[in-house]
């Protein structure tokens, strides 16, 4: 349990530093890229979580923000918008942790 609630926090840790944008979300190759990449992530921690939400939040990052992420990798924390920092914080409401 306690490996898998360190492995969330980092998994939302990256994903609020590496979320946001300067420009338009896009939704795009580069946002599905991401989304398949927390996924994968999470599936290979154990962590339950809610695929479309995922889905539905990733999508809201511009493309730079996207391809900064991807080239960081999943577990770093690449420097984004304020913007962003807001979408990623989002995205740990997708995670399904048990308290």
């Amino acid at each position: 349990m306690h490996k898998t609630l360190i492995a969330a926090l980092a998994a939302s840790a990256l994903v609020l530093a590496a979320c946001g944008s300067d420009s338009d979300g896009g939704g795009g190759a580069a946002q599905s890229e991401l989304a398949a990449l927390l996924t994968e992530s999470l599936d290979e921690e154990g962590i339950p979580y809610d695929a479309d939400c995922i889905s539905d939040t990733i999508s809201q990052f511009s493309d730079e923000d996207a391809e900064a992420i991807i080239a960081a990798g999943i577990d770093s924390s690449p420097d984004l918008s304020d913007e962003g920092d807001a979408i990623g914080a989002s995205v740990a409401e997708c995670f399904e942790l048990e308290s």
